[in-house]
């Protein structure tokens, strides 16, 4: 049996299944718990048609949404929330090693360094990042980034969307696979599906290595095919990240038989198992990692939920968004609520006005105390639009003393190359930044600086000589100052 990973707690849990999706099936399932031991509770498969999704890309969009929907459909799956697992051929994954600093600053690093970490412009694409346990001690933090097009991603999301299904995470099949052991030495999980294969080196919980590809030769070459693949992953891992050995191979999937075990065996010199004799779940043997690892992830509340998300907008930021924007929801149906009702009171005092303007003759002391009356209305209106000035007039120098830092982080971001590393990007002043970070080599810093100094936004820039002491792995501290032009425009 495999180790599962840490479980959360029974409480608060929200209703969410898992969806696992490939160029041959999708599959979903719900999973449960019984104290510490997992349980199905709906479980399901269904055949994609050729070509609905091709070279892992979807490719028939409404052709996808009618049978996604149909299959959900008679499946009973009603869960309105969704953890999606999806295949590695558009999704792009690194790895970096960040300076040991606080979560939070953490997280603003690797959102400065994400244009020199990710392939292609920002703009163009959705990713998410996640902590994970360094392979070796070191000094500092690891953290694992993932990024797909957003071109890919909106395709789904459009699926999703027309049949009312919402996802809460999107994650790589790699990530999703990973979730499903516990502490465990080097393994490399070998997914077979159709003429695809996925490749999944795990380590200590976390996705080391992630590669997918297509066998195409003649069936009888396909077995040799599969060996030399195998043999190239293990020794790019090994050599790569300076690794002894991969300790056992997992088959996974459709295509995992025991005749292939043991010819993998024979020829690898190796120990190779099938997934579904580890993996049991009340009883039943499964043998799809990647739905059974979405499938865990889908029974953490979202805001426990520090797993990578492809979402534009992670699992625990979009529950945090939902509540924020229930609050302003609820704040405006109450300025509304109150503007109705000062118009239906604006309105009967008119109509009382006029009552009072045609029964003048027969009503001369009413009318003189409605005098009275409407003279302390007056004055008390007058009063307020007063005070309603007076606070246009402070929101006015309010908003001239807004400072816009968007263009300038910007700025700063777009000269930060492969051998610049920024842990922290700091105004203490409403005109002065400073930038700490490391260089791998001196030249590296060099250009840093005069890049910077040569941006319209910066005024001056200070780099203390003492920066310069080392030649590599330096450690820098850049003061700037910046034009309060550029600070004026959003």
């Amino acid at each position: 049996m495999l180790g599962i990973c840490d479980l959360p707690d029974e409480g608060g849990l929200l209703d969410i299944s898992a969806l696992e999706i490939n160029e041959y099936f999708i599959r979903a399932i719900k999973l449960g718990r019984t104290g510490n031991n997992l349980t199905i509770q709906k479980i399901a498969e269904i055949n994609l048609p050729e070509g609905v999704i091709l070279n892992s890309r979807l490719i028939k969009g409404q052709d996808f949404a009618q049978i996604l929907g149909n299959f959900l459909k008679k499946n009973h799956f009603s869960s309105p929330n969704w953890v999606v697992s999806l295949c590695e051929g558009p999704i792009y994954t690194t790895h970096k090693i960040f300076p040991n600093i606080q979560t939070a600053d953490l997280d603003e690093a690797v959102d400065i360094n994400s244009a020199s970490l990710l392939p292609g412009d920002t703009k163009n694409i959705s990713w998410g990042w996640q902590e994970v346990e360094p392979l070796e001690k070191i000094s500092g933090k690891e953290v694992m980034v993932s990024s797909i097009p957003k071109n890919e991603l909106n395709q789904y999301l459009a699926v999703f969307s027309q049949i009312g299904i919402i996802p809460i995470a999107i994650e790589p099949k790699s990530c999703s696979t990973a979730r499903v052991f516990a502490k465990t030495d080097n393994t490399l999980i070998v997914n077979l599906e159709g003429s695809i294969v996925s490749y999944t080196i795990i380590k200590n919980g976390f996705a080391r290595f992630a590669r997918e590809s297509r066998i195409v030769q003649k069936p009888s070459d396909q077995f040799k095919n599969l060996v030399s693949e195998i043999r190239q992953v293990m020794n790019f891992y090994l050599t790569e990240k300076k690794q002894d050995k991969i300790e056992k191979i997992i088959l996974d999937g459709s295509g995992a038989r025991p005749e292939l075990v043991m010819n993998l065996k024979k020829t690898l010199n190796i120990e190779v198992v099938i997934s579904s004799e580890l993996l049991q779940i009340g009883g039943f043997r499964v043998s799809f990692m990647p739905l059974v690892g979405a499938g865990i992830r889908a029974l953490f509340n979202p805001k426990d939920d520090m797993s990578l998300s492809l979402l534009p907008v992670g699992a625990k930021e979009a529950t945090e968004e939902r509540r924020t924007l229930l609050f302003y929801g609820g704040l405006a149906n109450m300025i509304v609520t109150v503007c109705i009702l000062f118009l239906i009171i604006f309105f009967a005092s008119i109509g009382f006005l006029s009552y009072l303007d045609k029964n003048l003759s027969s009503q001369l002391e009413t009318v003189s105390k409605s005098k009275a009356q409407l003279s302390a209305k007056d004055s008390q209106t007058q009063q307020q639009v007063s005070e309603i000035k007076n606070i246009l007039s402070t929101e006015a120098t309010i908003e001239n003393q807004i400072t816009y830092w968007s263009s300038v982080l910007k700025g700063i971001q777009s000269f930060v190359t492969s051998e610049i590393t920024l842990s922290q990007v700091n105004s203490q002043t409403q005109d002065a930044v400073t930038i700490i970070g490391v260089a791998q080599s001196r030249d590296a810093l060099v250009a840093f600086r005069d890049a910077l100094s040569a941006a319209d936004f910066v005024s001056s820039v200070q780099l203390p000589s003492s920066n310069f002491s080392d030649t590599k792995n330096i450690n820098f501290t850049i003061n700037l100052s910046i034009n309060k032009d550029s600070l004026k425009q959003p």
